[in-house]
């Protein structure tokens, strides 16, 4: 089982809509997320999510990946309108904080720790969380959080 790093930058999806995602988390329901290019991404393997952008950034949601990735209409309508696709698996969140609330791991603590590494200021989603970041990072993220 492996590990990724989904994103979500305010920038290209405003926490407005990102609200109608934290509803559909608050009832159990699975959601679709870009997964940028990456295919080798499993059903069972874990992601954590990364709010990107200026100010307040790291990581504030974690859970189990679904499907294996899969091309449907693109999330900017703009692009979705020219018939452009965009790859997407279907996750469930086991924990997810509201956009407004602290976050649980900011980006300068990970940059901080042993954690230290580039994958923290990526600008896509998909990235494969290196192996030996993944018990820190768990140890650290169930320090932090109660799961559902």
């Amino acid at each position: 089982m492996n590990s990724y790093l989904l994103t979500w930058n305010p920038k290209y999806l405003s926490e407005e809509k990102f609200d109608e995602y934290y509803s559909r988390y608050e009832r159990g329901k699975v959601i679709r997320w870009s997964c940028g290019n990456t295919k080798k991404i499993s059903p069972d393997d874990t992601f954590y999510f990364l709010k990107q952008g200026k100010g307040n950034t790291g990581i504030i949601g974690s859970g189990v990946i679904v499907t294996s990735p899969y091309n449907a209409a693109h999330y900017d309508d703009e692009k979705a309108s020219k018939g452009q696709t965009a790859l997407y698996v279907d996750v469930k969140f086991k924990y997810l904080a509201h956009p407004n609330a602290s976050i649980p791991i900011q980006r300068d603590e990970l940059q901080s720790t042993e954690l230290r590494g580039e994958i923290w200021n990526t600008q896509r989603s998909g990235n494969s969380i290196p192996s030996e970041f993944e018990e820190k990072l768990t140890e650290l993220w169930l320090n932090r959080v109660k799961l559902k």
